[in-house]
């Protein structure tokens, strides 16, 4: 088969190191574009030779949840995807940087109001993806466009109005990926620099272990940390996994080998805890991939 492209696609690829939770199974097919064309080419031929595979885009996987076994499906990891320009107070970032090297690049040049990301353990796909937030930042307020593809690999370029958003969620006009953003950040005085608010992050979550970041989101007047921590459930363990002892909204592997599906029934326990209490239902903030 002639493709235009050459796709390097790994097979029965392993996600446990894909992934800050460290759990998962294997996934079918395994693709890390080199560039933002190759993932175009990827997608435009793989009606050709993977036509019935969905796929899920993963950035550095700090907020996914894979479950456990063989999955049918194709794993593109979008973390070589990571250009980055700056001209004046506007700012270009391709999916796969990392918002802690965005925070860095950025605040160094005086944009100071681009430190808090340095609190999102992850993308800036994953970022924009679900509005991520840090500090009482939240990234969508400083979009001025982006570049998203359909998964048929055409590029549409928009602005935020395109989208519907809101706290911890992101509608798109359709099926796709976020190829770029164009930030604006201004040369205001910074409340904090980046190092106060990595050691912020560093006093109040449990930096170091297998952890996906924040597994639920806050409901709206609430915080979900206090609410798990007030019925006592911190260190609460279901198999491998376990309630966080610092961080009640954070559910830690710490077997280093526990399962997915431990994982999933911490969460729906946790979940179930919080309802009868308080009549309240957590909505999960981490990604819990089907099978």
């Amino acid at each position: 088969m002639h493709l235009d492209c050459d796709f390097n696609i790994q097979h029965q690829v392993s996600l446990k190191k894909c992934n800050t939770f460290r759990v998962g199974g294997q996934a079918r097919y395994f693709f890390e574009p080199e560039s933002v064309d190759e993932l175009l080419c990827f997608l435009r031929n793989k009606s050709s030779f993977m036509p019935d595979t969905p796929c899920y885009f993963l950035g550095l996987g700090s907020n996914t949840l894979f479950p456990d076994g063989n999955l049918d499906i194709c794993v593109i990891r979008t973390r070589k995807l990571a250009g980055l320009s700056i001209e004046g107070h506007q700012v270009t970032a391709e999916a796969g940087l990392s918002c802690a090297k965005l925070a860095k690049k950025v605040s160094a040049l005086g944009l100071n109001d681009a430190a808090w990301f340095a609190g999102i353990p992850g993308t800036v796909g994953g970022a924009l993806r679900m509005n991520a937030g840090a500090f009482g930042g939240v990234t969508w307020a400083h979009v001025v466009s982006v570049l998203y593809a359909d998964l048929q690999g055409h590029v549409h370029h928009f602005s935020p109005k395109a989208f519907h958003v809101g706290y911890r969620s992101v509608s798109p006009p359709f099926a796709g990926v976020f190829l770029s953003a164009i930030f604006e950040f201004s040369k205001a005085a910074a409340e904090l620099d980046i190092k106060h608010y990595l050691q912020m992050r560093n006093d109040s979550q449990p930096i170091g272990t297998y952890n996906c970041g924040s597994v639920f989101k806050n409901p709206e007047g609430y915080f979900s940390a206090k609410l798990i921590d007030g019925l006592g459930l911190k260190g609460y363990r279901l198999g491998g996994a376990c309630v966080s002892k610092k961080h009640a909204n954070f559910i830690e592997n710490i077997s280093g080998n526990c399962s997915s599906q431990d994982i999933l029934q911490l969460i729906q326990y946790v979940q179930n805890e919080v309802e009868k209490a308080y009549g309240i239902v957590l909505e999960p903030e981490v990604v819990i991939v089907k099978e």
